[in-house]
């Protein structure tokens, strides 16, 4: 990494934010519309997918999908928690969905985590744009609470109107709502991030 770029990422304690909508299937279609307009993901095969069930949730109401999913996927540790294999992304999916009504609604009894690492691209050429030396990446947590945790590196080396331009047309496409006040300017020193400003839109 030689060159400063734009970072959007939350800076709360948790790390994370609500995403826009609470119906998971109009959630989950805005979420892949996003990945395949603006960056390089491929959607089918997520960096990492893991299911996990807290002891608050009553498993005689799984649905076929998660009860055939948990039987089918690993569980690596004592916690419960199972990594689930990348075919069976729309399966799983689809079997949250199917327990949204039995799910309480001030904890999340079941989390779907889905993790995307990815570059940006333009939406018109889909092209990847020039000059990215970092991959930008989102944890998506679908359960009966939507949120995500971003890290985006935007490979501007300054705040043009080229960059607010594209900022501009992808977010109304974003699954969740992008703060600017989170938008950090990073300086890069023997290849490591050295400081942040933050920066202001002013036109």
């Amino acid at each position: 990494m030689t060159r400063p770029y734009i970072l959007y990422s939350i800076r709360t304690n948790i790390f994370q934010q609500v995403m826009n909508k609470k119906d998971l299937p109009a959630l989950w279609d805005d979420t892949k519309e996003f990945l395949r307009t603006f960056t390089t993901a491929d959607i089918s095969n997520p960096s990492f997918l893991t299911l996990k069930i807290y002891p608050i949730f009553d498993r005689k109401k799984f649905d076929k999908n998660l009860t055939e999913i948990i039987e089918a996927s690993e569980k690596p540790n004592l916690e419960p928690i199972w990594n689930v294999a990348n075919e069976n992304l729309e399966k799983v999916m689809s079997g949250l969905q199917n327990v949204q009504k039995y799910m309480p609604t001030q904890l999340n009894a079941i989390e779907l985590r889905v993790w995307y690492n990815f570059k940006f691209v333009d939406p018109v050429s889909s092209q990847e744009l020039p000059n990215q030396e970092s991959k930008s990446h989102i944890n998506f947590i679908f359960s009966k609470r939507h949120s995500c945790s971003p890290c985006l590196v935007f490979p501007f080396t300054e705040p043009t109107q080229q960059f607010w331009g594209y900022l501009d047309t992808l977010i109304p496409k974003l699954p969740f709502q992008l703060n600017e006040k989170l938008l950090r300017k990073v300086f890069v020193k023997n290849e490591r991030p050295s400081s942040f400003k933050k920066i202001i839109r002013t036109t």
